[in-house]
């Protein structure tokens, strides 16, 4: 990657008495369009260690990004909010086909999601009209996943 298209964020936070209570969240500093937040965990009261937990938390509606970007970037830097915020969003108000929210439901592996999703086909007529017209073009996993839907009809 060209030095020149790198991109650095600096997060930084103070936090009081760490030892003497539980977790303490940071506040949020905006990068990318995303609001990121530095929390702090102690292990327990008798034991010093702690963990510090950096955390993003971002309104997929309202975002310039795809869902599958950010899919991919919550997978990878390991943000399961990020995750989460984007299966309720799938699930509630999106204009994503069905097919599509199924594929990312498999890839992601987004239960909640994939199980919202085969509820809304209740038909054989449901279902003909997600599928595109090459059958074929379909990924294995979601043709698989449609043929056990198609036997629950029988």
């Amino acid at each position: 990657m060209d030095e020149t298209n790198k991109k650095k964020i600096v997060i930084s936070q103070k936090f009081e008495n760490v030892l003497n209570g539980g977790a303490q969240n940071g506040q949020g500093n905006e990068h990318f369009d995303i609001s990121w937040r530095l929390r702090i965990q102690p292990e327990s009261l008798e034991n010093p260690k702690f963990s510090l937990e950096l955390d993003c938390f971002v309104d997929p509606a309202y975002l310039k990004w795809s869902i599958d970007t950010l899919l991919e970037l919550a997978e990878k830097f390991g943000a399961p909010t990020v995750t989460q915020q984007c299966e309720h969003y799938m699930c509630l108000e999106t204009d994503i086909h069905l097919l599509k929210q199924l594929e990312l439901s498999l890839k992601f592996k987004l239960d909640i999601l994939k199980e919202h999703c085969l509820s809304d086909i209740e038909t054989v007529y449901d279902l003909h009209k997600i599928l595109p017209e090459n059958v074929a073009d379909l990924p294995s996993p979601l043709m698989v996943l449609l043929f056990e839907k198609v036997m629950t009809f029988f």
